[in-house]
C-alpha cells in the first residue's frame, strides 16, 4: 500500500457541518440581498457605482486575461494599504478635490434637468389651457 487513510478521516461531524453550511447560508443571503438591493435600484448611487465597476471589468475583461486580472487584484489588495498610508495626505487632497469637480457637475446636471422639467411643464400647462382641458379648478390654483 501506498497510501492509507483512517475510517475516522472520512467522519463527518455533523455539528461543524451545520455550523459551516450556516456559516456559507448566512453569507450567500448577505449576498444575494446586496445584490437584490442593486438590481432593484433602491439606492441610486449605489446602483451607478456597481454599474460602473461592472464595465470596468467588463472593459478590462477584453484587454486582459481572468488569470491576470485576479492576479492584479490580489497583488492590489495587499499593495494599496501600505501606499495610501504613505501618502494620505496626498491622497485625501485628490479625494477631496475630485469629490468637489464631481459635485459641481452634479449640480450643474440637476439645475439643467430642472429648467428643461420646468420650461416642459410650462409648455404643457399652456397647451392645456389652450385645448380647454384643465377644469376651472386647476386654473384658479394659477
Amino acid at each position: 500500500k501506498y497510501y492509507s487513510r483512517s475510517a475516522e478521516f472520512l467522519h463527518l461531524d455533523a455539528d461543524r457541518l451545520h455550523r459551516r453550511v450556516d456559516y456559507v447560508t448566512d453569507g450567500l443571503n448577505v449576498v444575494l440581498t446586496e445584490l437584490a438591493k442593486v438590481v432593484l435600484i433602491e439606492d441610486n448611487k449605489r446602483s451607478l457605482k456597481f454599474i460602473g465597476i461592472f464595465y470596468v471589468i467588463w472593459t478590462l475583461r477584453t484587454w486582459f486575461s481572468t488569470t491576470t486580472l485576479l492576479s492584479l487584484i490580489l497583488v492590489s489588495l495587499f499593495a494599496a494599504p501600505r501606499l495610501y498610508l504613505d501618502n494620505q495626505a496626498l491622497i485625501d487632497a485628490h479625494v477631496a478635490k475630485t469629490n468637489d469637480l464631481v459635485q459641481a457637475h452634479v449640480g450643474k446636471g440637476r439645475q439643467v434637468a430642472q429648467e428643461h422639467f420646468n420650461s416642459v411643464y410650462s409648455k404643457a400647462e399652456q397647451f392645456a389651457k389652450d385645448k380647454g382641458l384643465l377644469k376651472k379648478a386647476d386654473k384658479k390654483v394659477e
